[in-house]
């Protein structure tokens, strides 16, 4: 990583040296870079590092290691929140005789007339995976997934919903599998909130364009490379997302009272990354910001009685970067960390027009501890 605006994040991995090899560092480091969890096996070192300091870490075994001290604007331990990880649950691939279609209940795809009904008599039809074929699908009213549903897949299907803007396209309820998957849809629609899970199963949404949500239930949610113009809701429910991109104005994700954790966050235009109010958990662990638009009125990252674990990296097309990128309030105290750092001695690391957040790390230890 030898250009000082790269940023690099590493996650549960390892570099498996080879005794053949000369012996060296696992990883040479000139630019940014955040560790949690690595293991280094047949190298001398596990990283050299060249960036803010002149700094060799032994290795093999890399519990967190960031290129730049993490920043803190009130008292936290010196790591990161380390929340829970989990592997997104594997739906089972059914043979083609549980597969039902709109098509069989009147549904035509790109004719835009309202599909919802058709959409719905294939989901209640008993099928355990329902397809939407190639073409544009239209929602006049919301369709629920219930029933032996576990799979809703689209043949690089578009869905436009028309009326629903109080209200989404799908919504996940009560059903006999515990987790559901909606996998290669494409929202006509991007600026409409599609997606819902109102029950206690698993809502997986994967390869997915243009798909917010929100979750009222208890249900969890895994998130796999999937953007949205419309931000996510989350109201006390655990969320795991990896390669996550959301493009549209205003917060992107909020986190009320929950558990969120990203692994490659993109975002785009104005509004805060991710807001964690009522004791909610929020960990971004590399992604970057481009920060579109015009001027930025709210922080990067808000933190109102929660905590937090943010390392992403910045940049400005234009001349509107984030000026200020993390507000935290603790009982009633609140602080800001602006672009330009805590100090001259402490800066944040300049790039491409903008700033990187190596780390912020903001942990409240007199909170209750995470159930």
């Amino acid at each position: 990583n030898h250009d000082e605006a790269s940023f690099v994040t590493l996650v549960d991995s390892v570099c498996q040296g080879l005794q053949a090899r000369r012996a060296g560092p696992a990883i040479s480091n000139r630019g940014i870079l955040v560790i949690r969890g690595l293991s280094t096996p047949g190298y001398t070192n596990a990283v050299e590092n060249r960036s803010s300091n002149d700094q060799v870490v032994a290795g093999p075994d890399v519990p967190f290691y960031s290129s730049h001290d993490p920043i803190s604007l009130f008292p936290s331990p010196a790591t990161p929140l380390n929340l829970l990880v989990k592997e997104t649950p594997e739906v089972e691939w059914d043979p083609t005789n549980r597969w039902a279609s709109p098509l069989q209940y009147g549904g035509k795809p790109s004719d835009g007339q309202d599909d919802s009904e058709a959409i719905q008599r294939a989901i209640d039809s008993g099928a355990t995976t329902v397809y939407l074929p190639n073409g544009e699908w239209t929602f006049q009213k919301t369709v629920i997934i219930r029933g032996a549903v576990h799979r809703i897949i689209g043949c690089e299907a578009r869905i436009r919903a028309l009326g629903l803007r109080d209200a989404p396209a799908l919504r996940v309820s009560a059903g006999s599998a515990p987790v559901v998957i909606i996998e290669r849809l494409e929202a006509a629609d991007p600026e409409v909130r599609m997606l819902e899970n109102e029950s206690k199963r698993t809502m997986v949404v994967s390869s997915c364009w243009g798909m917010g949500g929100q979750l009222t239930g208890p249900g969890d949610l895994f998130i796999e490379d999937v953007s949205s113009a419309t931000g996510w809701v989350v109201t006390g429910q655990k969320v795991w997302a990896r390669q996550w991109c959301l493009e549209g104005l205003g917060t992107k994700i909020n986190n009320d009272a929950g558990m969120v954790w990203v692994l490659g966050l993109k975002t785009e235009r104005s509004g805060a990354l991710v807001r964690t109010v009522k004791g909610g958990r929020s960990e971004v662990l590399g992604g970057l910001c481009v920060a579109s638009g015009g001027w930025k009125a709210d922080p990067m990252f808000v933190l109102e009685d929660g905590e937090g674990a943010f390392a992403i990296a910045e940049a400005s097309p234009g001349t509107s970067p984030y000026v200020s990128i993390v507000s935290e309030t603790r009982r009633g105290k609140s602080k800001v960390l602006t672009n330009k750092g805590l100090s001259e001695d402490n800066k944040l690391p300049e790039r491409l027009g903008a700033i990187a957040l190596p780390m912020y790390i903001g942990r409240d230890l007199a909170l209750a501890p995470p159930k």
